[in-house]
């Protein structure tokens, strides 16, 4: 459902044109210039401002798509993550400051299953917990840090 409220609100501010409106509420005119008594200042005003805006777009993005590869799915809300992979669901809380990424100290399902599936859970635990960047490269989600990258791409999620 979020998902579905996201694409709504991302659909509605690229696509839907403001009609401006004088002080009375009434239409504006093309030649009617536009006053104001207080002043104006710019949404984003400052780098932390702008650093809290991106890193707000990038969460969001993360939330909007399904992320896939071979191997499972990384789903993301607004402050945690969840990776179904070969064996084990491994899950933990993650921040975001502009495209440098803290993941916590991923957890595991401790599902009994074929040791290959078992270490391969174990492995992405470990690449997990070197993570530091992340970033969108053609469609792709791709989590990087020490000796480990991770790639994951974007689906659009199936409107229901």
């Amino acid at each position: 459902m979020i998902k579905k409220v996201i694409a709504g609100v991302l659909f509605a501010a690229f696509f839907v044109s403001v009609t401006p409106v004088s002080a009375d509420g009434g239409m504006m005119t093309q030649d009617a210039p536009v006053t104001t008594t207080q002043p104006v200042s710019p949404a984003v005003s400052t780098s932390a401002d702008y650093d809290e805006l991106v890193s707000k777009i990038v969460i969001l993005t993360l939330q909007l798509f399904d992320w896939k590869n071979d191997a499972g799915e990384i789903e993301f809300t607004d402050t945690n993550y969840s990776i179904q992979y070969d064996c084990n669901t491994i899950f933990g809380s993650y921040t975001i400051d502009r495209k440098a990424v803290t993941l916590s100290t991923p957890a595991s399902t401790l599902m009994a299953c074929a040791e290959e599936d078992m270490d391969a859970d174990q492995e992405l635990i470990a690449d997990l917990s070197k993570v530091t960047t992340l970033t969108f490269e053609d469609g792709m989600l791709v989590m990087t840090g020490a000796d480990v990258e991770l790639e994951f791409d974007a689906r659009i999620p199936v409107m229901e």
